[in-house]
């Protein structure tokens, strides 16, 4: 445990940014050499027990790897996709390496592209809004799409960027796909309102 602070002999003050995180509390599991292995979502102790399961069956398929069976080779891969540790040329390199099914790869691509919204998002500052938004909307003209668990900042910021650029075919999709999740009603008016703004948008 790391408690962040401003006292002056603090001997790790940068610690949290090192780790890549920008918020607090910050949870995530390290290895023995302080690497991160996961950064942790659901903050509860079955969450934290389901984690630590899922990373102790890599370390089992790590072993298995290592003697070099193909199967445990996408096993592996497979089980790190889900975990959600993988950096998108990481997993780009491993997939062509492996012969998958279509069906494989299309899952594949789904993780693919929420690691590429992970580095996007943290280059959001140095990219700028705009640059930002070009590029999350630049994936989902493409077709390509995210898991669940990135489904939602990456619907809003498509949304978002529609509003102001028109596009109301991939904005009533957002804007679809937005209302599949349980709303305050305040949160969908910003919805219908961005979709009506992508419309008058397109007219344009």
């Amino acid at each position: 445990m790391h408690n962040t602070s401003r006292v002056a002999d603090e001997p790790y003050p940068t610690l949290l940014r090192e780790k890549g995180f920008n918020a607090f509390p910050s949870l995530c599991f390290l290895d023995a050499d302080g690497n991160v292995l996961v950064k942790q979502g659901e903050r509860s102790v079955k969450g934290f027990a389901a984690t630590l399961q899922r990373l102790q069956r890599i370390d089992e398929l790590r072993k298995q790897a290592a003697s070099g069976g193909a199967d445990a080779q996408r096993d592996l891969f497979l089980a790190e996709l889900e975990l959600g540790s993988l950096r998108a040329d990481e997993i780009r390199a491993r997939m062509d390496k492996l012969h998958l099914d279509d069906a494989t790869r299309a899952r594949v691509d789904r993780h693919l592209v929420d690691a590429e919204l992970r580095e996007l998002a943290a280059r959001q500052r140095e990219l700028g809004e705009a640059a930002f938004g070009d590029a999350v909307a630049a994936i989902a003209k493409s077709g390509r799409r995210p898991t669940d668990a990135m489904a939602t900042p990456f619907w809003q910021t498509t949304l978002t960027w529609c509003s102001t650029h028109g596009e109301p075919q991939l904005a009533q999709t957002a804007h679809d796909e937005l209302l599949k999740r349980p709303l305050a009603a305040a949160v969908k008016r910003r919805y219908d309102e961005q979709l009506e703004q992508a419309r008058a948008a397109g007219k344009k």
